[in-house]
């Protein structure tokens, strides 16, 4: 039996309207997501190789452009974190203080490991910069996780720090978002639809109006709005999971997963007017038919990609520091295509069990004050 069929069985049990389906906790049901790491295992992966490429020297156009599309591991993330979020905040709904309480846990399973970066990035800043040229305020922007509104900051001081700021942002506004459309599909792909349209709007301002440059590799590309909808397709991934009567079949779903991955590389390597609001948006619509043909085959879901999905926050902060301290030696044992897949296999490693440590000792920790707290609130 599926993943999918085994949680949606747990929940029917004790269903007594439409929404009883997550009375149950997540902890219950936990047993049957570990396709949920195992895809965040395949992001960092993603993420780790995208960077490691451009640090190579002479690496093939075709092979650096084929990593390059790895940065799409980031709204992997994405649509694993409105699934995820989904998932545990509708079977707390009845507790009291729901809302302040799902805050609580959304900022200590963040703080500990991003101020640690913080922190760590901007000494090493400081000692290359010095003290008069060092960027207080930037630094500010991150401690309060609001670098995501600030257009100087947003990408600063914590390497790909932005994508932290767009998740914080998300988790602003998900209590009100979740209670206006989960479980309604209608109401799921109004919203999908027009967080699209936003992002069109947007872009269009800024190319049209302002006459900015917007690239994957700009604010235009980055900001929340533009990003919005791929937080979405996590909701219609819940809705799938949870609420759906009959599952997708399986050449239903491949089918799924390689057109929108060929639509979102094909966007992304021609570069056509608005590429950058559909390229995210195509590159969510193929995880989520990858995270439901995870869920239904467990051979894909492999030990070794769910053991790093576990530690896959840590190694997003850490990964770029191994990256500039190995790749920066500029070894060369192998001709540059080798050389590439040799330096992310070590990077990879070494980060890993570095990721192993920090979040043994900071993410966890995090996680446990966050449950002292909430006991107590």
């Amino acid at each position: 039996m599926s993943s999918i069929s085994l949680i949606k069985e747990k929940f029917l049990m004790h269903q007594n309207n439409v929404n009883s389906v997550h009375k149950l906790k997540y902890s219950d049901s936990q047993q049957n997501l570990g396709f949920i790491d195992a895809l965040r295992g395949v992001a960092i992966l993603m993420v780790i190789i995208t960077h490691v490429s451009p640090a190579t020297p002479n690496v093939s156009g075709l092979v650096s452009s084929l990593c390059s599309y790895g940065r799409m591991g980031v709204q992997l993330f994405f649509v694993l974190s409105a699934f995820t979020l989904c998932l545990t905040y509708a079977g707390r709904m009845g507790e009291p203080n729901a809302v302040s309480k799902f805050y609580i846990r959304r900022y200590f399973r963040i703080v500990p490991m991003y101020y640690l970066g913080i922190l760590f990035y901007s000494i090493l800043v400081f000692f290359d910069r010095g003290f008069e040229n060092f960027e207080y305020a930037k630094v500010v922007w991150h401690f309060l996780l609001l670098h995501g509104l600030n257009m100087e900051a947003f990408n600063d001081v914590v390497p790909g720090g932005w994508s932290i700021g767009v998740e914080f942002l998300f988790y602003l506004i998900f209590p009100f978002i979740f209670n206006l459309i989960h479980g309604s599909w209608r109401a799921i792909s109004v919203t999908l639809v027009v967080s699209i349209f936003l992002s069109l709007v947007l872009y269009s301002y800024l190319v049209f109006f302002t006459e900015t440059v917007v690239h994957a590799y700009s604010l235009g590309y980055w900001n929340f709005v533009n990003q919005a909808p791929v937080f979405i397709v996590g909701f219609l991934l819940h809705y799938n999971f949870f609420y759906k009567k009959k599952e997708h079949g399986t050449v239903f779903l491949c089918l799924i997963f390689f057109c929108a991955t060929i639509v979102s590389l094909l966007l992304y390597f021609f570069k056509p007017l608005f590429d950058t609001v559909f390229i995210p948006v195509s590159s969510a619509v193929s995880f989520y038919g990858l995270a439901c043909l995870f869920s239904r085959y467990s051979f894909l879901a492999h030990r070794v990609l769910r053991e790093v999905g576990k530690v896959s926050f840590s190694m997003y902060l850490i990964h770029f520091f191994i990256i500039d301290i190995f790749v920066g030696m500029e070894f060369s044992f192998f001709v540059p295509d080798a050389q590439l897949f040799f330096n992310y296999f070590v990077v990879t490693l070494v980060t890993y069990f570095i990721a192993r440590m920090t979040y043994t000792h900071v993410e966890v920790v995090g996680i446990a004050m966050a449950k002292k707290i909430v006991s107590r609130a």
